[in-house]
């Protein structure tokens, strides 16, 4: 038996739309055994759905090897369409477990680049795959670290948001000057992120391209992004294409006084994680 933990991300990080990403240190684990048939447990998804499964088959396809099945169990910490990475959870999971069983052959570049192509496009699963925060194109990857100094919050709402309705709502271009704006507040975010410099935070939250249209879709996004502040939170972002969102903070801050909303907010303290995806045998 083989067990894969995969992280959860957080993509875009405000300002890096479908090239930045982040791990989280909330997991999917998949416990995976060869088998004679498919059995697959824990999952929210049917056989013909599983992103597992067929990220699995993909990686045989691209090793030439005979397509197998296998015993799989998923303890699922990464709640699903909340904007979490948990689509490119089960891909890395899928493809890494098929490599791990199959001696290896395929390099973490070459799983990239799969899992990109069945995922659409390579934030998340760069920062599963990798770790710590990733800046993506094509399939190379640079790993930036995230300053020690700073601690990470998950607000969960209770509502689901599809991806595929999330971009739906984006526009097919842009005024120049709106991309100037985020192509530099993208520079100076970059900065604060590794050098700590947290007057630099701010620039996370000048995004002109996906979070203006995005928070229209997650019910008193701006209250909650005010009250984070009032705390004394330096950044408050849309996490991928919500509905979760994420704030990022020098300080631990208490937050037992929420706005009265009629969405319920679970506010979840959390850190980065710097190990990416792991794999692991046992006897077990």
């Amino acid at each position: 038996m083989i067990i894969v933990k995969v992280p959860a991300s957080s993509a875009n990080l405000g300002i890096g739309f479908d090239c930045l990403a982040m791990a989280i240190n909330r997991y999917n684990t998949f416990r995976v055994e060869p088998s004679s048939e498919w059995k697959l447990s824990g999952f929210d998804c049917d056989e013909t759905d599983n992103l597992f499964q067929k990220a699995y088959l993909r990686a045989m396809e691209e090793m030439h090897l005979t397509p197998d099945a296998c015993s799989v169990e998923l303890q699922a910490e990464i709640p699903i369409s909340r904007g979490l990475g948990s689509s490119a959870s089960l891909i890395v999971g899928g493809l890494m477990a098929a490599n791990e069983l199959h001696d290896s052959s395929l390099s973490k570049k070459e799983i990239l680049k799969l899992a990109s192509e069945m995922e659409g496009h390579p934030d998340n699963v760069s920062a599963a795959i990798f770790g710590n925060i990733t800046l993506t194109q094509n399939e190379e990857v640079e790993m930036i670290p995230l300053h020690e100094k700073y601690h990470l919050t998950l607000w969960i709402p209770d509502f689901e948001l599809s991806t595929r309705l999330a971009r739906a709502v984006l526009p097919n271009s842009y005024p120049r000057s709106e991309v100037v704006t985020t192509l530099s507040s993208a520079l100076f975010s970059l900065e604060g992120l590794k050098s700590g410099k947290s007057e630099y935070l701010k620039y996370l939250m000048q995004d002109r391209i996906h979070e203006p249209y995005r928070s229209a879709m997650i019910p008193d996004f701006y209250l909650m992004k005010q009250y984070a502040q009032d705390k004394g939170e330096n950044a408050f972002v849309i996490s991928g294409s919500g509905s979760t969102c994420l704030s990022i903070s020098e300080e631990i801050h208490e937050f037992c006084d929420l706005p009265h909303t009629d969405t319920r907010w679970e506010v979840v303290p959390c850190e980065i994680d710097r190990k990416g995806a792991e794999v692991c045998r046992t006897n077990i």
